[in-house]
């Protein structure tokens, strides 16, 4: 899960826009860490597990909201989930994630 991860929500509410982020994930163990940026200004750490298929994170934004996303890795180069809030009447909003490496500029 070591890597850069580019997130695509789908919210099923108001413009449906999709919503790009990208995770900056370390993993030790089953453990994982890292920060969730979602713009230049939104920067959330993150603490989570994953048992090598299901992987769960939280973090907490600015406002104290606490998020989580939850799902499964296929082949440690996609995740597909649902991001949830602490509200028992959020059933989530649909995202997926592809793991990008780090390339040299100029592909080189």
């Amino acid at each position: 899960m070591d890597g850069v991860w580019e997130v695509q929500v789908q919210p099923l509410a108001g413009n449906g826009k999709t919503l790009y982020s990208h995770l900056y994930v370390t993993q030790k163990g089953d453990a994982l860490s890292g920060t969730w940026v979602r713009s230049n200004s939104d920067k959330m750490p993150f603490t989570g597990t994953f048992d090598g298929r299901l992987f769960k994170l939280t973090a907490t934004d600015t406002k104290n909201t606490v998020l989580t996303l939850s799902g499964y890795a296929e082949n440690f180069s996609d995740m597909v989930g649902l991001m949830t809030t602490v509200d028992p009447k959020d059933k989530g909003t649909p995202f997926t994630a592809a793991h990008r490496k780090k390339e040299r500029a100029g592909g080189y």
